[in-house]
């Protein structure tokens, strides 16, 4: 999903995240910043939040939204905030359907 301004899609992402099975989204294009709890994004919390905001920007910026029930390691790449870069590894032995 590209979002270009995550916040002013909210009712979208909601029908997205909750009228669907959805295990794990993408996203690009953000928009976020540390103003923006969370929480704003899955208010059911359902979901955990992975994101690289855009620092000292309007604009940029990848979230993951993974099911709480899918373990998963979040991955640190040290990018020098050239690239704006998520990523997580996801441990399927232990997934129960």
């Amino acid at each position: 999903m590209t979002a270009r301004s995550l916040c002013n899609n909210l009712p979208d992402l909601y029908c997205l995240l909750y009228s669907n099975q959805i295990d794990i989204l993408f996203i690009t294009e953000s928009w976020l910043h540390s103003d923006i709890p969370d929480g704003l994004l899955d208010p059911n919390s359902k979901y955990n939040v992975v994101r690289h905001d855009r620092p000292d920007q309007r604009g940029g910026g990848a979230c993951i939204m993974i099911d709480k029930k899918l373990p998963y390691y979040e991955i640190i790449c040290d990018t020098n905030n050239t690239v704006e870069l998520t990523a997580i590894d996801i441990v399927l032995g232990q997934y129960k359907y």
